[in-house]
């Protein structure tokens, strides 16, 4: 057991963990830091507009029918074209194209033209832009808050927020018509269109959070094989393997480095991502930690949420998913680390590429986590059977224990290196 723990202190060297801090510290500057503000912004300009934060605020976390007619969509959509109606009648741009109302504007912009290129089609398109540019209220030095407060953003936020509540079934059921090879994703949206596609959670919140757990998952696997890959090729460079291969119980000692590593790249992954997602789930998406995840929505950045989890459950699995592969490199560069002939210089040759193929991996797996997706190759297998993100990372984590486990049984019968 103390030589365990020695092995467990050499591996909390401060020269290895301070430079692991200050690049933790540089990573969520550079890299992390602007989710934080762009999750504050699209509460309130994302597709919705503030409509969807409204809605979860009054009625919570799920829409019932009664909530939907007590918010009312019609009657705000009846609202805002009367009072673009009226901006209309007062805007000569309006006049001067025979527009005398908002019907009358919806008609004009979806005109068709036989020749797009030609002087009357480019005429209209400069036509439109203007009037477009009246109704959203454009001007010089105009915030983002006055934009989405014009009466054409307002009524095209309720568009897309009526097209999710209302028209769920037509968009669920000619969705469906495209997965007959995608099993698991044609139940799940069977599943949400059952139960009315009523999640209030932000549309962007699962695909953005997944996107940003790949790029911690990243920088946590590149940080573990910082931290545990010196230890073998450290004492190898020293020779002491050759005072240790000396007696049965100084053979020993690689399989003690090897629990050693495995515990620390369990602990240290664990402590890394906590790190690293808790000023996000300390913020207002930790509201939403107990909301359910399973929703349709066109307007969100992987489309369809494929597992009926809570938030809080999603956050879990990505967080998951992280160690098992921060663990599963952790014991590939235990293997690199015992041949690379006691030279640290040759261990990181070894290891760069071992850690760009896992952070690869890590951000291919992580991004659009547990979603449907439409593309990249991995994504293909999204949707066709259950969890292939858990089945890889565990696989990974599986071979990588396996390999160094027999290495180790092997290392009491070997001559000296």
């Amino acid at each position: 057991m103390r030589l365990l723990l020695y092995e467990l202190k050499k591996i909390r060297n401060p020269r290895v963990l301070l430079p692991i801090a200050a690049l933790g510290l540089t990573a969520w500057f550079a890299l992390l830091g602007d989710f934080l503000s762009s999750y504050d912004s699209l509460l309130t300009h994302g597709i919705y507009g503030a409509y969807q934060t409204e809605m979860s605020a009054r009625y919570g976390f799920t829409l019932e029918p009664e909530e939907l007619a007590d918010f009312d969509i019609p009657a705000k959509k009846a609202a805002l074209v009367l009072e673009m109606d009226g901006i209309i009648a007062d805007s000569p741009v309006f006049a001067r194209n025979a527009v005398r109302g908002f019907a009358a504007y919806e008609a004009y912009k979806n005109r068709d033209f036989e020749d797009y290129a030609s002087e009357e089609a480019r005429a209209h398109g400069e036509a439109l832009a203007e009037m477009e540019a009246v109704l959203e209220q454009r001007r010089d030095g105009m915030s983002l808050d006055e934009w989405y407060a014009s009466p054409l953003m307002r009524y095209r936020c309720l568009l897309a927020l009526e097209r999710r509540y209302v028209g769920y079934d037509y968009e669920i059921s000619e969705f469906v018509k495209f997965l007959d090879d995608r099993p698991v994703a044609r139940a799940s949206a069977e599943r949400i269109r059952k139960a009315r596609n009523a999640s209030l959670i932000p549309y962007f919140l699962c695909g953005d959070f997944a996107l940003y757990a790949a790029v911690t998952g990243a920088v946590a696997v590149f940080f573990t094989l910082l931290l545990v890959s010196p230890l073998v090729v450290a004492d190898r460079q020293r020779h002491i393997h050759l005072l240790q291969y000396s007696s049965a119980a100084g053979r020993g000692v690689l399989r003690l480095q090897f629990i050693a590593i495995g515990l620390s790249a369990l602990v240290f992954s664990l402590v890394c991502v906590c790190a690293l997602y808790a000023p996000i789930l300390l913020g207002r998406a930790g509201s939403f930690w107990n909301a359910p995840i399973s929703a349709y929505d066109t307007g969100g950045t992987e489309g369809m949420q494929l597992y009926n989890l809570s938030f809080g459950q999603y956050v879990l699995l990505l967080a998951g998913i992280s160690v098992l592969f921060c663990v599963g490199a952790a014991c590939f560069a235990f293997v690199l680390a015992r041949f690379s002939a006691g030279n640290i210089t040759v261990l990181f040759i070894k290891a760069v590429p071992l850690g760009a193929a896992v952070v690869a991996l890590t951000v291919l797996t992580l991004k659009g986590a547990l979603t449907y997706s439409k593309t990249g190759a991995w994504n293909l297998l999204r949707g066709r059977f259950d969890l292939p993100e858990l089945w890889l990372c565990g696989l990974l984590a599986f071979a990588g224990v396996a390999l160094a486990a027999w290495l180790v049984h092997r290392e009491r019968r070997v001559d000296v290196i």
